[in-house]
């Protein structure tokens, strides 16, 4: 039972809330907290941490860049709409011209916001406010002259503090207006209080608890203070649920660490480091290679604590910012060098990640190259990683991955003429990007085309996966691709399909060891498992809708009892409410096809004075051998997957 928090206290908060959030003439006041995000591609693989629907966004550019290069200013600005329309959707954005001192014409701002419309179009009148000025035409952006300090102000400047404070008030969410218990507000207070940079969600609600908060708003609470960036809470991957920061700055300062722009932010302890450790100072620079001995010096400050430093490589880890490439040594993607030199032209066949119905950021590229190193085969320094290039082997067949941003693809040409060549990386890599899509970036959509070196200009030739597909079905030699004249040969594809095998299971190497850190019982067992049943446990872990036990399950519970017990199992006991949960049932009930319990069954009449034989006898002895709760033991999902292990 919840307590009730004294009266006066309740009272003294309200007044506090409601008192000191007004203005002068009774108008509510917004404070706001403001994020300066680094416009350098080597931070791109950070925003999905910080963007926010409860946010007001200033996209700022430079007038005098536009106007010597339209086309590369506005690519820029075309790419933080996208990646707000991916991370923000919905969420307000002004776009920002500086150095009006050196851009003062009305006619060269009006050039300007013609420019951006031509080049934007239809993206630029669906997400940005543009700046309705009381007088004249009204511009895309807002011109201001950000070299005057001091008293004088640009007009421009106090017109974008009023916009932005309108945008949020006037926010379709109203998320400035939307009432919050509290007893949120307390647990804030205590938690914005605390030292720690951290906390497991196991301490948040013993915090909750004590807080008299109720146990089912915790996590909605959450959900709040990380969209208004007061804390950050992740929800997927679902290894950092179980983690609460409570600093985000003290987050973005240890990952700046490590990675950031080399020509702006180089200090005076990296050049220290350089004289100490040259030949790592120099694989870090180059090729975005780290040691563990490196990040122990560059966290050396503010991150003092062993266990503060190892949650910093596991947070970049699992966030896919890095990978292991050997014991203690890492691969930063968003530092790997550009390459100038020519690609290799000669590919047995190719097929393409078209990602034109929404766009490919850098940041998924990125991610891509840090999954693949981890399922490449061969010798991990052997392989040739670059910016927008990687060539590498998935069990021996050489590929090559090329990321064209400006196009929205990405192409993956196979060097490897095996039989098996083709329909293995193309699985891989397809299923590679979905992990990566359903985890970072669910609003991306790709579809896969294919290619083959038969065809005339193969790469202007991109055929979809799903139209083969259903050529083959339908058993045709030849058909004629949507919205071209020519006739293919069915045949020319076969490399992409093999109806003989199971299409692989991947699953990286920092994903299986997230998931053994949340399931203590897979290190029991780990060398049992394959990457078939290691993916097929990713899989069904992550989805709590498969936690609830099965009536056949419980039918298998049933079998061992008449077999240990014999003539006296009738007089033996189960206290079956103690192994299943109502609302998980629920849940079941929504998202898996089996026969579920209805809550007259759970609900049985147990003797208090019974020793629960089945639940002694049975159950935890097959709990405790599998290090399992007894639903993933008995629910039959272990047997199917897993037949080749002792695990049952």
């Amino acid at each position: 039972m919840v307590r009730r928090l004294p009266v006066e206290d309740v009272a003294t908060r309200l007044d506090q809330m409601t008192s000191l959030g007004l203005k002068e003439d009774g108008a509510r006041s917004i404070t706001f907290s403001t994020w300066d995000f680094g416009g350098q591609s080597v931070f791109h693989n950070l925003h999905h941490l910080f963007l926010s629907r409860y946010s007001v966004y200033l996209v700022v550019f430079k007038m005098t860049a536009l106007l010597k290069d339209a086309k590369g200013t506005v690519e820029m600005v075309r790419y933080w709409l996208n990646s707000l329309a991916l991370h923000a959707k919905g969420a307000p954005i002004l776009l920002v011209g500086t150095h009006k001192d050196q851009v003062i014409k009305d006619r060269e701002h009006h050039e300007i916001s013609e420019v951006l419309l031509e080049i934007l179009g239809d993206r630029l009148k669906e997400q940005v406010t543009p700046f309705a000025r009381e007088e004249g035409e009204g511009l895309w952006f807002y011109p201001i002259d950000n070299s005057i300090s001091g008293h004088s102000v640009d007009p421009v400047v106090v017109e974008l503090r009023h916009a932005i404070e309108a945008c949020a008030k006037e926010d379709p969410e109203e998320y400035l207006e939307r009432p919050i218990p509290v007893r949120w507000r307390g647990l804030l207070d205590l938690l914005l209080s605390r030292k720690e940079s951290f906390l497991t969600m196991q301490e948040m609600k013993v915090l909750a608890e004590e807080q008299c908060l109720p146990a089912w708003q915790l996590m909605p609470m959450l959900e709040m203070f990380h969209e208004l960036g007061v804390l950050f809470h992740f929800s997927t991957p679902i290894e950092l649920r179980e983690i609460v920061i409570l600093q985000p700055q003290w987050l973005v300062s240890g990952i700046c660490q490590v990675i950031f722009d080399w020509s702006l932010h180089e200090q005076e302890h990296h050049k220290q480091i350089k004289l100490e450790m040259k030949s790592t100072y120099d694989a870090w620079r180059e090729k975005g290679i780290v040691t563990r001995r490196l990040l122990d010096r560059l966290w050396e400050f503010g991150f003092q604590e062993p266990a503060l430093k190892e949650f910093l490589l596991r947070f970049m880890e699992e966030v896919a910012l890095l990978c292991e490439v050997e014991p203690d040594t890492f691969l930063v993607p968003c530092l790997l060098p550009d390459e100038s030199g020519p690609i290799k032209a000669s590919a047995h066949c190719t097929f393409f990640l078209n990602f034109q119905p929404s766009f490919l950021p850098d940041s998924l590229f990125r991610r891509l190259i840090c999954y693949a190193v981890q399922k490449s085969s061969g010798r991990k320094q052997e392989l040739q990683l670059f910016a927008s290039r990687a060539v590498m082997s998935f069990e021996g067949h050489e590929c090559c991955i090329i990321a064209h941003l400006e196009s929205d693809l990405i192409q993956v040409d196979l060097h490897s003429d095996h039989p098996t060549g083709a329909w293995l990386v193309l699985h891989t890599i397809t299923n590679l990007v979905e992990h990566l899509r359903l985890d970072f970036m669910k609003e991306i959509r790709y579809e896969v085309q294919l290619c083959h070196k038969a065809l005339e200009k193969a790469r202007d030739m991109r055929i979809p996966k799903l139209e083969v597909e259903n050529a083959r079905k339908s058993r045709l030699t030849k058909f004629r691709p949507k919205g071209t004249t020519r006739l293919v040969q069915t045949s020319h594809f076969d490399g992409f399909f093999n109806a003989e095998r199971t299409p692989p299971s991947v699953l990286v190497d920092s994903q299986w060891r997230q998931l053994k850190s949340t399931w203590p019982f897979l290190a029991r067992h780990d060398s049992q498992f394959g990457a078939t049943e290691r993916a097929a446990l990713y899989s069904y872990l992550r989805d709590p809708a498969q936690w609830g036990i099965s009536w056949n399950a419980l039918e298998s519970i049933e079998k061992d009892a008449k077999e240990k017990f014999g003539a006296d199992f009738r007089k033996k006991s189960m206290p079956l409410c103690c192994a299943f949960d109502v609302e998980c049932h629920e849940r079941c009930k929504r998202h898996m096809n089996l026969p579920i319990l209805t809550k007259a069954e759970l609900t049985l009449q147990i003797d208090p004075n019974s020793r629960w034989h089945v639940v002694q006898d049975i159950v935890k002895p097959s709990c405790a051998k599998h290090g399992a709760p007894i639903a993933l033991v008995r629910n039959g999902f272990l047997v199917r997957r897993f037949a080749r292990s002792n695990v049952t």
